[in-house]
């Protein structure tokens, strides 16, 4: 959900909910990246950056997501003030 239907406490439409299931797993799929291997990676990457970063391991966020033809990866690590 975008910040204007936050606000307004929109609830974002089945369709667009579905959409988004199905980008995700098209990502997985032809990154070749299974949900377990996912994890680890993520586990992995928050220990790493723990050792020099203070930052906020329950908000840790990994995504993979589709732009083009392209698989990213998407990571959303919080640091601690």
């Amino acid at each position: 959900m975008n910040l204007v239907n936050r606000v307004f406490n929109r609830r974002t439409r089945s369709s667009q909910v579905a959409k988004d299931r199905l980008q995700a797993l098209l990502a997985h799929d032809r990154a070749r990246v299974t949900p377990a291997q996912l994890q680890r990676l993520q586990r992995e990457m928050v220990s790493t950056l723990s050792k020099y970063l203070d930052i906020d391991e329950e908000r840790a966020r990994f995504e993979l997501r589709q732009v083009g033809r392209d698989v990213l990866l998407d990571a959303q690590i919080p640091l601690r003030r």
